[in-house]
């Protein structure tokens, strides 16, 4: 074999060799909320007029005022708007319109979230682990009771012994 190249493949009794736990992320690696995301902040954009600074960078600051939105509550959200709502695609919009719009991208987003999807092949993955006597977990700054949702719509719940989420 010539030492300068890598095998690509490997046997899953390899890469899974010795590991005993597998910790997941929610957002982007269970829950594929990319899709759902993307058409909020294109509607969302077309609809206030927004000045975007490209699709990429507009989803991401979305994402942050959502993940912002989600994992904290209504005080808080109110507390701290000012940093919640600092991002470029409301720049230059008074404060209170700010707010109207964020509170048009959650609820557009939640709208386009009611029914969960998972990405391509998390459910096999989940029970092959489980099958090999892996146990899995989930750490995410989402909330928990959509992580449980989520996971109890696909009858997922069982096979992770810990979930830590936002209150």
């Amino acid at each position: 074999m010539d030492e300068n190249k890598i095998p690509i493949v490997m046997n899953d009794k390899d890469v899974l060799k010795g590991i005993k736990l597998v910790i997941f992320d929610y957002d982007g690696v269970i829950y594929n909320m990319i899709e759902p995301l993307r058409q909020t902040v294109i509607e969302g954009t077309e609809k206030y007029e927004l000045k975007s600074s490209g699709l990429q960078e507009d989803m991401r600051e979305v994402f942050h005022l959502l993940e912002f939105a989600l994992t904290r509550t209504v005080a808080d959200q109110i507390l701290d708007s000012k940093e919640m709502l600092d991002i470029q695609l409301l720049n230059g919009i008074p404060h209170l319109k700010r707010l109207r719009i964020a509170t048009s991208f959650y609820g557009e987003f939640r709208e386009k979230t009611k029914e969960p999807i998972l990405f391509d092949g998390v459910e096999e993955l989940i029970k092959k682990l489980n099958k090999k006597g892996i146990k899995i977990a989930i750490l995410s700054n989402s909330a928990k009771k959509y992580i449980l949702s989520t996971l109890e719509i696909y009858k997922l719940l069982n096979y992770f012994s810990t979930i830590l989420g936002a209150a």
